[in-house]
């Protein structure tokens, strides 16, 4: 799969409308992208995610708490198991 470029200053531009909108800095009004920006985005977007290596490398002990897992009982589990130790904690979304 070809590499695909977009300008830069083009991608920080949408970038900035986006996150002023999720910053609620834009007074209420949504963020309007044209269609070829969307396009765009979503090429470099995927370009970059596919780059990106599919395994984690990790290094044991490792606990992994599921998507069942409430935010009170991790909590607890990370106060039973000591956090802040060496170990590393994988929180899969």
């Amino acid at each position: 799969m070809g590499s695909v470029t977009m300008d830069p200053a083009v991608l920080d531009n949408i970038i900035c409308r986006l996150l002023e909108f999720k910053q609620g800095r834009t007074g209420g009004k949504q963020v309007q992208l044209m269609e070829g920006e969307i396009h765009q985005l979503c090429t470099v977007a995927r370009e970059i995610l596919i780059q990106q290596p599919t395994l984690l490398e990790l290094e044991a002990p490792i606990k992994i708490c599921g998507r069942e897992v409430s935010d009170v009982e991790k909590g607890q589990l990370l106060k039973s198991s000591g956090w802040g130790r060496q170990d590393t904690y994988v929180n899969p979304q």
